[in-house]
């Protein structure tokens, strides 16, 4: 199962992410929880999380955070997109702003996809005059 968080707002990302892995906690106390994210990231340890069982707990609970902001990272983690989203364990995919083909492919596998955007700011016409209107 696959929870897919992204956008541009990542503050409001990051916060959902983790009160969505403190709620999954309190329900399923015993499941293991792993975080990865690009300074521990290896694919072995990915087809693992996607493959195994916990000991006591049945399922694991992942935490893959923005894994897509390292070019060879993203390659390798979209390619084994299929296997996470098959997986019996639960993962938590924390993203920044992507691009359509990765978050449509991420998106595809996933069961909940929840996308956060900043507000567009309201670009201001330039007035010359501005300073001598106010006076």
């Amino acid at each position: 199962m696959i929870y897919f968080l992204h956008g541009s707002d990542t503050d409001k990302a990051r916060a959902k992410a983790h009160e969505l892995v403190d709620s999954l906690l309190k329900k399923k106390p015993d499941a293991s929880f792993f975080k990865m994210n690009v300074e521990n990231w290896s694919v072995a340890q990915l087809q693992e999380y996607s493959g195994g069982m916990g000991l006591f707990e049945s399922k694991y609970i992942v935490f893959l955070d923005r894994l897509c902001e390292d070019k060879k990272i993203k390659e390798d983690f979209l390619d084994l997109i299929k296997e996470v989203g098959e997986s019996t364990n639960i993962f938590i995919i924390l993203e920044g702003k992507l691009d359509k083909a990765s978050s449509g492919k991420i998106e595809k596998k996933a069961e909940k996809t929840q996308e956060f955007l900043l507000p567009e700011k309201k670009k201001e016409e330039y007035n010359a005059f501005a300073l001598a209107d106010a006076v």
